[in-house]
């Protein structure tokens, strides 16, 4: 147990030996059938086997390498909750008492091992302060994010002219309609120049709550939602078990550097408060 890799390494050589060669092994079990059907080495209806079954030796990849990577890693992490909270987001682990859980492949020793490793989880994560950090910390808007998104949804507008001088109709509505919602939005963003976020060591304030004391928060993360082009962010926490969400996409701040900003000064609060 030596906790002398940081999580973001572990989180790092859990994607180069579970993601990444199961996405190429995924990939190669579609292309390989295309390509040897295209030179008549094989037949076409091999293609679709490949299709098909692409997944499962990808998944089989990922049943019997997870359970090295999850002892190492939580063998020489320190903060193991937060290493199991990135895992999952990270689709590296599944949650405990999931169906993908159990496909996991366990052998004597492994198992050995990480019962050794249990005891780490009744400990709490171990931060430290970041003096680069400001006694406060304030998240606005993107403006250079609105800008971009507001000039794209001009040119939807646009566009939606040129269909109708085409009379091409239903693309002109579509994208007369949707670049004009898309505008108002963007532009709405774009000139509030109010705080998003507030954080100091004393609490959270956000545009759409007041301002909560630390000592009546908890589970505050910065969470991943949807996959592939579809994922966004968000700052949840849980004040008297009511869950408060806040999506982060639009703002001037980035998931790594929110949740830095929520371990800093929950650590802070932590030692104004420790006697």
């Amino acid at each position: 147990m030596n906790d002398i890799v940081s999580v973001n390494d572990a989180i790092k050589r859990g994607k180069y030996l579970l993601t990444y060669p199961a996405l190429a092994i995924f990939i190669i079990c579609i292309v390989a059938p295309l390509v040897l059907s295209i030179y008549g080495l094989c037949p076409a209806w091999f293609m679709i086997l490949g299709m098909v079954f692409s997944v499962i030796p990808a998944w089989i990849w990922w049943s019997f390498n997870v359970v090295k990577w999850k002892v190492w890693a939580f063998s020489n992490v320190r903060n193991v909750h937060e290493l199991k909270r990135k895992a999952i987001k990270e689709n590296l682990i599944w949650p405990d008492g999931s169906t993908y859980e159990k496909t996991e492949v366990w052998n004597t020793s492994a198992e050995e091992k990480w019962s050794e490793i249990q005891h780490k989880f009744n400990k709490d994560d171990v931060y430290e302060d970041d003096f680069n950090i400001p006694n406060e910390s304030i998240i606005y808007y993107s403006r250079t994010k609105n800008l971009m998104e507001l000039i794209f949804m001009v040119l939807l507008v646009i566009g939606g002219f040129y269909f109708l001088y085409q009379k091409s109709y239903l693309f002109a509505v579509i994208l007369i309609g949707a670049g004009t919602w898309g505008v108002f939005k963007e532009y709405k963003e774009y000139s509030n120049t109010s705080p998003q976020i507030t954080l100091n060591d004393k609490g959270i304030e956000t545009a759409f709550c007041e301002f909560i004391p630390w000592n009546l928060i908890k589970n505050e993360q910065v969470e991943r939602e949807g996959s592939g082009k579809h994922i966004k962010f968000k700052l949840s926490y849980e004040v008297y078990d009511d869950l408060h969400e806040v999506y982060i996409d639009e703002y001037d701040t980035s998931e790594a550097e929110l949740e830095h900003l929520l371990q800093v000064y929950r650590v802070r609060f932590q030692k104004m408060n420790r006697f």
